[in-house]
């Protein structure tokens, strides 16, 4: 439920982006950007963060044995929250979102990771030179890896690893049943037979015993005699 509402809240955005912020038409470009990217990065991060809460949950089930993982769903979404806002935020702080009426790099207007600290507004061709362009979009390029990328793609690697994990610890109980159960019948199968090993001597003396009925009554009556 959480993703699917957070997937909605990150669509609205992008069609804000695509829509509005995207427009150099529009008198607020430079607000508009800062917006649509703020909203674009923190709904992508939660989205990944929250998803990422099924692995927690196998790590806690399977690998920690925690009987109750749920009880710690609200305290990994409350982090998650608090995270993705502060990844999101911290890009203002550094105007690396930024709307650029025209960028030497690319040719057009457009609003991306732009980190230019310095001029905090919105450019024209005669405001910034082609090597200034670059080590901004260089910086910009690692704002974007910093706050974003290297965020998304440690979560994904956090889950592979998790998986990889899951699936040795449930091969490694599987081998330890195994040997259990295979302990257990051979200790079946030695009392067995011990059993019956007991049990045959009984048994041939019983056969022997069966074989040889007017032996037993000359025994028994001569027993009686002698009394």
């Amino acid at each position: 439920m959480y993703a699917s509402v957070i997937d909605i809240c990150y669509t609205l955005f992008r069609i804000y982006d695509m829509v509005i912020a995207q427009s150099d038409t529009h008198p607020n470009s430079q607000s508009n950007c800062k917006a649509a990217m703020f909203g674009l990065t923190f709904f992508a991060l939660l989205s990944v963060f929250v998803r990422a809460l099924f692995s927690v949950h196998l790590q806690a089930a399977i690998v920690h044995n925690v009987s109750k993982p749920l009880c710690y769903e609200k305290i990994f979404i409350a982090i998650s929250l608090a995270l993705a806002l502060l990844l999101a935020l911290l890009p203002l702080t550094r105007f690396a979102y930024v709307w650029v009426d025209y960028d030497p790099t690319l040719g057009s207007g457009h609003c991306s990771y732009f980190s230019l600290e310095t001029i905090p507004h919105s450019f024209n061709a005669s405001d910034i030179t082609i090597d200034d362009a670059r080590r901004a979009v260089i910086a910009g390029v690692l704002w974007c890896w910093a706050t974003y990328f290297g965020w998304i793609a440690l979560t994904i690697l956090y889950c592979v690893l998790i998986i990889g994990v899951v699936i040795y610890h449930i091969w490694k109980e599987h081998q330890r049943t195994t040997s259990l159960i295979t302990r257990r019948h051979q200790l079946l199968e030695s009392g067995q037979y011990m059993l019956d090993e007991n049990v045959k001597p009984l048994e041939a003396a019983h056969e022997e015993l069966s074989g040889r009925p007017d032996s037993m009554l000359i025994i028994i009556r001569n027993t009686e005699k002698a009394d």
